[in-house]
């Protein structure tokens, strides 16, 4: 529990609620003759987002800079990250068997190369951990297990996922970046009751959706998909991206992006279904429940510069925690990163303190007693 946890973790939350006061919503009307006009226009906002978020040309054949990795063609560097199938999802262990249990879940556009350096470094502290490729993204297609991409479909791929392993009634702490930071409360929800130790939710979306988002909803399913389509396949590439600081970590991030869009065919349903499917508000999800379970710990970590979520996402979740009374909350912000704050940084602070909390709540026993994680690289390609 956190009340065990070190010092270091007394500057974590606010001192009282008041610090994380959600700024209240604009009251906006729209007549119902303007609303499928709204939708078309949020599409439009929401594509051009995600132009900004991936560099590259957004299409099925879509060439990419292979400069970072020369020599190596982009099915030989695509095909390294397919590693085991369970239950129709492509995942990879790390850790010694005996660890404490760590399931990671990467976020939206991404697949599950985004929290290997979190996996690399709880696994030399002796953890083992689960990181995996959500429904569409990575190497996990779609299927008859999961044909949908809303949230009903990420939790049951989980819950499948960790019955295969042996590990759904086992004690475990889940990790989750954007996306994946509300599919961990909603499968605690559902089925973590007793089993899931504690949380830590990195960029967490869930509050605050624009009025143009859910106009854009509203469209018939086919009219919105083909426009994401004719959209997708003639957008130019893109210099920039949404990280915005020039990093070695943001570069690689933008490089591995650009194959996934490149080499992931189902990539585009998979966008467009969590646009159209995924509850990206909390309410009605039942997570506000979870702040009454006195066995449960939350690590809140937030980038002052996120330019993808506003700042209202981590005052909501944290209210919405504390709100139960029971739920132990650590909040923790850092500075000079954006959405992709485990990446951005991957020697700075993000990673060393998700290992900091977990070691205050469920350290393994070491099979090595001579190893310091702290001075172990993590050699993932491309990161550090």
């Amino acid at each position: 529990m956190l009340a065990d946890a070190p010092p270091h973790y007394s500057t974590f939350g606010p001192p009282d609620c008041d610090a994380f006061q959600t700024l209240p919503a604009t009251s906006r009307r729209t007549g119902p003759g303007r609303a499928w006009l709204w939708a078309c226009l949020a599409l439009v906002v929401v594509v051009g987002l995600l132009c900004h978020m991936l560099p590259g040309r957004l299409g099925p054949n879509a060439q990419v800079d292979l400069s970072m990795s020369p020599g190596s063609a982009p099915h030989e560097e695509w095909q390294a990250y397919r590693y085991m199938i369970a239950n129709g999802t492509n995942y990879r262990l790390y850790g010694p068997a005996s660890g404490p249990h760590v399931v990671c879940i990467h976020g939206a556009l991404d697949f599950s190369y985004t929290m290997d350096p979190i996996a690399a470094r709880l696994a030399a502290y002796g953890y083992r951990v689960l990181n995996y490729d959500l429904i569409g993204c990575g190497h996990t297609p779609r299927s008859a297990l999961y044909p949908a991409y809303g949230a009903k479909a990420h939790i049951e791929q989980l819950r499948g996922l960790l019955q295969a392993l042996g590990w759904a009634d086992r004690p475990v702490h889940i990790i989750g970046h954007s996306l994946g930071a509300q599919i961990a409360p909603m499968y605690t929800h559902e089925y973590g009751n007793g089993t899931v130790r504690s949380l830590v939710l990195m960029a967490p979306p869930g509050f605050r959706i624009s009025p143009e988002f859910r106009y854009m909803r509203k469209l018939p399913r086919s009219v919105a998909g083909w426009l994401l389509g004719m959209m997708w396949s003639s957008l130019a590439d893109q210099s920039d991206s949404f990280y915005a600081r020039g990093t070695a970590g943001e570069a690689y991030v933008a490089r591995m992006t650009k194959l996934h869009v490149a080499q992931n065919p189902e990539l585009p349903a998979a966008i467009l279904g969590l646009l159209m499917d995924f509850p990206f508000e909390v309410g009605g999800q039942g997570v506000a429940e979870l702040g009454g379970r006195s066995e449960l710990s939350v690590l809140l970590q937030w980038a002052t510069q996120d330019q993808i979520l506003p700042r209202s996402n981590l005052d909501g979740w944290y209210q919405l925690l504390k709100k139960g009374g029971a739920c132990h909350v650590a909040v923790r912000e850092y500075g000079g990163v954006g959405h992709a704050l485990h990446m951005e940084q991957p020697t700075g602070l993000v990673v060393p303190d998700i290992a900091r909390f977990l070691l205050s709540l469920d350290p393994p026993i070491p099979e090595n007693p001579s190893l310091d994680p702290e001075k172990t690289e993590d050699r993932i390609a491309g990161v550090v």
